[in-house]
């Protein structure tokens, strides 16, 4: 009988090709947690819990980020796996196993023991033996480790000699905890004759697979040290392979595990590619000290800066979405709610009863400011500029009777005017700082909020439309400054709009004779367009949100 058994198991040797012997780690390194040796990956099996855990290097070239799991059958309590430190050595694509069956995609790592396929009657992948298949999960081999077909092929192309193996005991299965096999039992669902995770197109399982896959973002921007979770949808809904795996491409700026959780390790951009079976997509991952809440505006794109400087003066806010959408064109209302956040959001009266929509204020001041061409208030008013920057209708714009009572009123350093009444007349507590606001004069009723943003609202905004805005929005500033005020303000950009008589749209008619000059040719002047450096493009032509950003830049910095 010793013959016997001694001869199938030197066929075995021989035919596998293991001779001479061990391909042991040298110094019993364990392999999460080693140093990079050159090679991709390291390998744990836990025999307690029947699971590969397979690591890859972090942003220091350690073996400490897990990317994939895999169930598994280690030996059997009479012939275990033995533990230790090891190393991939030979591969072989189908082999000769004892008991007369065949595995395929075989990766030596101790002597006879490898990491292979379940069993096959044949060296065929039609031909599965389901026992085999269905007693992953649990110990059952002769000391090998038997993986399904997707996990032995994953392993036998991108683990190559050299990659440590550790075999351990522990009751936590790893990391990535332990995942299931594809197919519970296929002895109770018919075996089809195949394993069926086999990647081979002909595979009568494959109508179970996943076809495609998309992600729960295309682009993220992080803080060094930060995490994020990049999520992965399947399609068709409900299927579970082939496996997913998340791959970087630069782990000094982040890295990620196999359950797509992202931590950003250093400044830069890194490429965060997800693949699943042959379809691949990709998240770029933006890794800053300043943090944008807006996963469109990577670090490298033209406007990034334009739009930080929006972001912390506060004149943009992240909302409930992360996408800033610097594409799309510039709509009037935010165009005018924008110009309202510059201004510092001056108060307008309402009573406070009804539900207003977001843009309600910044529109009413517009209109009162005389931005918009819907403006009520009478032509021959002068607008006044409060100190913090809030239009305000003067007392000399009063009439007669009314100009004493308005005169009271005085403009402090914030936004102030008296409070009128619907005949016109102040009343007695117009300093109350609740209706401090610059109201609309001589109006025969109060216009109704409506509900959501107009069609005139809603429509998009030329770069000529807004530079017009910007124009007049800088006439009601620099119309407030006095002579003598202006002479002495540091502010050298405004003072030349005052004194190129540029600070008033509001002319006499013995002024009439002098055109003033146009918000283009100001806008050039003054360099918020920047004419040939642009490329010259048309005023008619819509403005992105892009270019918007950069507009108010170069606006905001020269106040």
């Amino acid at each position: 009988m010793r013959p016997r058994v001694f001869s199938w198991l030197l066929i075995l040797v021989l035919a596998v090709g293991l001779l001479p012997g061990p391909a042991q780690a040298a110094g019993g390194e364990t392999a999460r947690g080693a140093a990079d040796n050159g090679q991709p990956y390291a390998i744990m099996v836990n025999r307690r819990m029947s699971t590969v855990t397979v690591y890859t290097t972090d942003e220091n070239g350690l073996y400490t980020v897990p990317v994939r799991a895999m169930v598994c059958s280690t030996g059997a309590p009479s012939t275990q796996t033995p533990r230790g430190n090891f190393s991939i050595g030979k591969k072989h694509r189908w082999n000769l196993m004892m008991g007369g069956v065949y595995a395929q995609y075989l990766s030596q790592f101790y002597r006879d023991c490898l990491f292979h396929s379940v069993c096959y009657s044949k060296p065929s992948s039609s031909a599965v033996l389901p026992g085999y298949y269905d007693g992953l999960g649990a110990p059952a081999s002769h000391g090998c480790i038997r993986l399904q077909t997707e996990d032995a092929k994953w392993i036998y192309d991108n683990c190559g000699e050299g990659t440590l193996v550790t075999i351990y005991d522990d009751d936590d299965p790893g990391e990535l905890g332990k995942p299931a096999k594809m197919i519970d039992s296929l002895r109770a669902k018919g075996s089809r004759g195949w394993d069926p995770t086999d990647p081979l197109p002909e595979n009568p399982w494959a109508e179970l697979w996943t076809r495609d896959i998309s992600l729960s973002a295309d682009s993220l921007c992080l803080t060094p040290g930060e995490t994020s979770v990049l999520t992965v949808a399947r399609s068709p809904e409900g299927t579970t392979y082939p496996t997913v795996m998340y791959r970087t491409d630069t782990p000094s700026v982040a890295v990620v595990d196999g359950a797509g959780s992202i931590r950003a390790t250093g400044m830069g951009k890194a490429v965060i590619t997800v693949s699943c079976g042959e379809v691949e997509r990709s998240c770029v991952v933006y890794v800053t000290d300043t943090k944008l809440p807006f996963c469109d505006v990577p670090p490298d794109a033209w406007f990034y800066q334009d739009v930080q400087y929006l972001y912390e003066k506060g004149l943009i806010s992240g909302g409930s979405g992360c996408a800033y959408a610097p594409d799309d064109a510039l709509a009037r209302v935010e165009a005018l709610q924008l110009l309202y956040n510059i201004a510092g959001k001056p108060p307008v009266r309402h009573d406070g009863t009804e539900s207003r929509p977001w843009y309600a204020d910044a529109v009413e001041w517009a209109s009162i400011a005389g931005l918009t061409d819907d403006a009520e208030t009478p032509e021959e008013a002068p607008v006044e500029i409060a100190a913090d920057g809030e239009a305000a209708i003067a007392a000399e714009a009063l009439p007669a009777g009314e100009a004493a009572t308005a005169e009271a009123t005085q403009v402090e350093s914030g936004p102030a005017a008296a409070r009128l009444s619907e005949d016109g007349a102040a009343e007695e507590n117009a300093g109350d700082p609740t209706w401090d606001a610059p109201e609309q004069i001589a109006k025969e009723e109060e216009p109704a909020q409506p509900a959501e943003a107009d069609e005139a609202l809603k429509e998009t905004l030329t770069r000529g439309e807004l530079v017009e805005l910007l124009y007049r929005y800088n006439s009601l500033l620099a119309a407030k400054q006095e002579p003598n005020v202006v002479a002495q303000s540091s502010n050298l950009w405004l003072i030349s709009q005052y004194e190129t008589g540029n600070a008033s749209r509001r002319r006499s008619s013995q002024d009439e004779a002098e055109p003033p000059e146009t918000a283009a040719a100001w806008a050039l002047r003054t360099g918020l367009l920047l004419g040939e450096a642009e490329g010259n493009p048309s005023l008619n032509t819509p403005i992105t949100r892009a270019q918007a950003a950069a507009l108010l830049h170069r606006y905001c910095e020269k106040q």
